[in-house]
This record gives C-alpha cells, structure tokens and sequence, in this order.
C-alpha cells in the first residue's frame, strides 16, 4: 500500500475513532470531511475537515472548518485535526442549541 493510501487510510481511521468515542454524549462535535477531500495529483492531502454540532432539533449546525493543505504525513494530518478540535472546544459555550 503506497504511503498516501496509508494518509487517507489514517485520517478515515481518526474520525472513525472519534464516532465511536462519543465525547461530549448526544452533544459531541461531529468531524466529517469536505467533499473535495482527498489525496492530489502530488501525492499531497488536500480538503478540510468540518466539525458540526447538532442542535436539539436534530439538525447539524457547521461552526468550523479547518483546511487541510499540504498534509504529507500523519504527524501533519494529527496536529490538524488536534487544532480543529482545540479551536472548537475552546468555544463551546458560544455553540448553537
């Protein structure tokens, strides 16, 4: 398997861990990724992740999203998805109901 399947392989892997984590219950953050995500022409990651919050009535409010450029190896894609996270939480008594 070439080193960018393993990239995408690891970011799939990361929001998966997440879904299954559930921190924060029924309120948790959901991360999924824009739909241009993917590896580029280079071999380079590209996109951007999007966090949502669901609100009471079920739907998912879009509060951030956090590009992902030149993402070349998992140490870059986990500090990016750490960021996202960190700006996120650190916000949370702003996110809508």
């Amino acid at each position: 398997m070439s080193g960018n399947l393993d990239l995408m392989g690891a970011l799939e892997e990361m929001l998966s861990r997440l879904k299954m984590d559930q921190f924060g219950g029924r309120d948790a953050p959901v991360v999924s990724l824009a739909a241009d995500t993917g590896v580029d022409a280079n071999g380079v990651l590209q996109g951007a992740l999007e966090i949502h919050i669901p609100r009471k009535n079920g739907e998912l409010a879009l509060i951030h999203t956090e590009q992902l450029r030149d993402i070349s190896d998992e140490a870059a894609l986990r500090d990016a998805l750490s960021d996202a996270l960190s700006k996120v939480l650190s916000v949370h008594d702003t996110w809508p109901r």
